[in-house]
């Protein structure tokens, strides 16, 4: 029989800085609405039009590449258009709630009635419910440590709330080695006993290899999560660095690092 899974979740939790006595918590849920002042964008504009670049290295071993970055900052700058994209985001219906003491963003979106696929009418059966992670642009920030990967939060909640979660849709799935020393020592001298499918020991043997090339790529999660604030400043301020950190992630775990063109990265970002 499949093992049972429990999760113990602590009672009285509270995310804010401000203790409970002091804040109103409203657990109502209240519309939202969004909608960025016209003096933001104008600013962002004068941003835009004042970077300060300089000639990087060939590749992408040291970082963003600027042959990539700048034709993005010039799209950003001259083409994209931030009230369609408002529009659009806005045709969702949007709320905002208390949950442990902080403001809590999220879409409740009911399915139509029916839908045509293929010239065939079908029942659509699913709600979403689609929060915004604490901390993330519309949801406010905890006060307290906290994470990444919605796709583990989403297990959380599947495994948490089984009365109420009927479905999830992961698109990066997560396991553990359930027994790393064995795994990982053994296949360094005979990894045909661990290792079965041959393309799966090509991309862990050598084991070394393997983890000098993670290190290469969580250096991001190093940062972010032991000294954020540091890179946060900079992020924040500067448009040409937000776009320059998470162009390198996109371009590295994308493919388009193999491709030495920046026609990938344009269709994979600026045509879709």
């Amino acid at each position: 029989p499949e093992k049972e899974i429990i999760i113990k979740v602590k009672d009285n939790l509270w995310w804010s800085a401000i203790s409970p006595h002091q804040v109103d918590n409203d657990t109502s849920i209240r519309p939202f609405k969004l909608h960025v002042e016209q003096y933001v964008l104008g600013n962002l504009k004068v941003r835009l039009n004042n970077i300060r670049s300089y000639p990087s290295n060939s590749g992408w071993d040291y970082g963003t590449n600027t042959d990539f970055v700048l034709p993005i900052i010039k799209y950003w700058r001259n083409d994209y258009d931030w009230r369609k994209q408002e529009k659009l985001i806005n045709t969702f219906d949007h709320f905002k709630s208390k949950m442990y003491g902080i403001d809590i963003h999220f879409i409740y979106a009911l399915p139509k009635d029916t839908t045509t696929i293929n010239s065939i009418s079908v029942k659509v059966i699913l709600l979403i419910h689609a929060p915004s992670f604490p901390g993330y642009r519309f949801s406010e920030a905890p006060q307290v440590p906290g994470g990444d990967w919605g796709s583990i939060v989403a297990w959380a909640v599947e495994v948490i709330d089984t009365s109420r979660c009927r479905g999830m849709h992961l698109n990066f799935i997560t396991m553990i080695n359930p027994n790393p020393k064995y795994s990982y020592g053994i296949s360094s001298t005979s990894p045909f006993l661990v290792f079965l499918d041959t393309e799966e020991r090509k991309h862990v043997i050598p084991v070394l290899d393997y983890f000098v090339k993670l290190f290469h790529e969580l250096n991001y999660f190093v940062l972010q999560s032991t000294r954020p604030d540091s890179l946060g400043f900079a992020l924040n301020d500067s448009p040409l660095r937000l776009a320059s950190w998470i162009l390198e992630k996109f371009v590295r775990w994308s493919g388009c690092v193999q491709i030495h063109n920046v026609s990938c990265i344009e269709e994979k970002l600026l045509k879709t």
